[in-house]
């Protein structure tokens, strides 16, 4: 059975805010939600910058195109990624080592400007991007292991077989990796790049090109084409098809026809649309919304790789843009069930994606200090709650928003957790476990009494009829939050 590697870890350096930054990543064991990564963070602190650089990593051939003077922290130096792997085995590309191959822990990725234009360029790419193997051993090894010896020396390691290819790769599989920005392509349509649907519609007309050589041709290209005729052209008029090919004839010197379908692509027109018994009450995907769109594209990439059992890396950043809440909350489950076999990493602000996979998924929060990304590994989100992490939790863990419904959650815990049969007696619990009676709360008959801060919000959020005390602010209600949640 062949292995599957997975990065472990991504050091990003001088690519925006990511300087000498280091992400840890879970990787997929066959358990579900093991393969789960999420980064958290504020706006602009670096989370779409590291699914976007991992990217490149994988797409090198295409990121010079892609990248921009604004991406490095530094002009003057280069950007990298360096993506680190359990050990592997690349095969050398000399046609004269075929058997030899030498060890790797990684990928590294980097990008730097040109000194000059490209020679016989007249426009060439400022950039010049480029993957490369991470070699541990510099010198090459037969298939048993042991080093090649040439004249009577270790077999020097040829700094041309560091060209990143995961084709050499032997005794293993490097993932595919698949990008999916908040900026969404239209993976399900047809476009002048190759999208999703595009790999598909290929497949499928690459296929039927092969099927059809070792039949008649003819005989099955005039069935189809009469048939599609029948259905499909009838309200053209008869005299259209032959007064344009004459024409075209006049000005061209082969014959060309109007054709209704393509012999050599003939599933190019493939879409998704919704189903009905009523072909004209029909709708195309595409209308309606990219967040649709999205969900089906994931489920297309998960089919392609699972078919061709190769595994994925699913880079999604905020999956839950243009998606009712609960088509996120499934969407979640989807993500929990394929990360048993496949690395998905998310960047979200949205509290019900996060509420539903922060307690499975290795989380990562980033900040920026200073103009440079910060990353903190943490361990999954603890709720404090008795019935499990909420919405208004997750709002206050992870977004830093204190809300009065997250405070009644805490305080409803409270209460069981101590056996508490009324407020009073919460308090004395919650003194005797390091809060104070800070404040004084009048009551309408005009009596006092001194309470912690915890009960004051939560007798203001419940008795607003009681018109004798001061009003609450935000920080009062995150105050309470910190010290409900301190002796939970």
């Amino acid at each position: 059975m062949r292995a599957e590697f997975f990065p472990k870890e991504l050091y990003c350096r001088n690519f925006r805010s990511l300087n000498e930054v280091r992400v840890p990543l879970r990787r997929p064991d066959g358990r579900k939600g093991s393969g789960l990564n999420l980064f958290i963070g504020e706006n602009g602190s670096g989370k779409t910058s590291a699914i976007q650089l991992l990217s490149l990593a994988f797409q090198s051939f295409s990121a010079a195109s892609r990248i921009r003077p604004t991406d490095f922290f530094n002009l003057e130096e280069k950007i990298a990624a360096e993506l680190e792997f359990d050990r592997f085995k690349a095969r050398s590309g000399s046609p004269f080592l075929s058997k030899a191959h030498f060890e790797c822990t990684g990928i590294e990725f980097t990008a730097e400007s040109r000194d000059r234009k490209q020679p016989n360029r007249l426009i060439s790419e400022p950039f010049a991007a480029r993957t490369h193997f991470i070699v541990d051993e510099d010198a090459y090894r037969e298939p048993d292991g042991t080093p090649i010896l040439a004249k009577g020396e270790y077999k020097k390691f040829d700094a041309r077989d560091k060209s990143f290819d995961p084709a050499r790769v032997f005794e293993g599989t490097l993932p595919v990796c698949f990008l999916l920005e908040r900026s969404r392509a239209r993976h399900i349509g047809r476009g002048q790049f190759a999208t999703t649907l595009d790999r598909i519609t290929n497949e499928i007309s690459w296929r039927f090109r092969k099927q059809i050589k070792d039949v008649e041709q003819e005989d099955d290209y005039q069935k189809v084409h009469a048939a599609f005729t029948d259905q499909t052209i009838k309200s053209i008029p008869k005299e259209f098809g032959p007064e344009l090919t004459d024409a075209l004839a006049q000005l061209l010197e082969f014959p060309v026809s109007l054709n209704p379908l393509s012999y050599s692509s003939p599933f190019d027109n493939l879409h998704f649309a919704t189903t009905s018994d009523n072909a004209a009450e029909r709708l195309p995907v595409e209308m309606l919304g990219s967040g649709v769109e999205m969900i089906i594209a994931l489920q297309l990439q998960c089919y392609l790789a699972e078919h061709a059992k190769e595994p994925l890396i699913l880079l999604i950043d905020e999956p839950e843009m243009h998606l009712h809440p609960r088509l996120q909350t499934k969407l979640a489950k989807f993500f929990f069930e394929k990360s048993a076999n496949h690395q998905i990493i998310l960047t979200s602000h949205s509290p019900y994606i996060v509420r539903d996979v922060g307690s499975d998924a290795s989380v990562v929060q980033f900040a920026l200090k200073e103009g440079k990304s910060e990353v903190t590994p943490m361990s999954g989100l603890k709720t404090k709650l008795r019935h499990g992490l909420t919405v208004n939790e997750v709002n206050f863990l992870v977004f830093g928003m204190p809300s009065v419904e997250y405070l009644d959650e805490l305080w409803g815990s409270a209460m069981l957790q101590f056996e508490a049969e009324r407020v009073r007696q919460l308090d004395e619990v919650l003194v005797k476990n390091g809060l104070s009676y800070r404040e004084n709360w009048r009551r309408s008959d005009g009596n006092d009494y001194a309470v912690t801060l915890p009960h004051f919000v939560r007798n203001s959020v419940h008795h607003p009829e009681n018109k004798h005390n001061r009003p609450i602010n935000d920080q009062d209600v995150y105050s309470a939050i910190e010290g409900l949640r301190s002796v939970l």
